[in-house]
């Protein structure tokens, strides 16, 4: 369970991010069984890493294969069960500011 230090928080960097980036969470929470993905270093990688680390999302973690022998590891993120709802409350509450 999150503590309101920690939901203050995602608030706190949820309003700093832009419509677009917000939209991709709002489709998600209302899309069953899909995934997301964002660039390294973007606010919704950060963003949804944090909500991971409360269980609310899941990472997994795929490499590709690139020319020369490089990989790069792509990582998709899912709202999990537990998650949805406050992903929900949190949304709701930045709509309403």
């Amino acid at each position: 369970m999150a503590t309101e230090a920690q939901i203050e928080g995602l608030l706190q960097r949820m309003r700093k991010m832009s419509a677009a980036d917000i939209s991709v969470l709002e489709a998600r929470s209302q899309t069953p069984d899909s995934s997301m993905t964002a660039t390294p270093g973007s606010q919704n990688e950060a963003l949804w890493s944090e909500m991971a680390e409360l269980g609310w999302m899941v990472i997994k973690e795929d490499a590709i294969g690139l020319t020369g022998g490089k990989r790069y590891v792509m990582k998709t993120y899912t709202i999990s069960t537990e998650g949805l709802q406050p992903i929900v409350n949190l949304l709701s509450t930045l709509s309403r500011e």
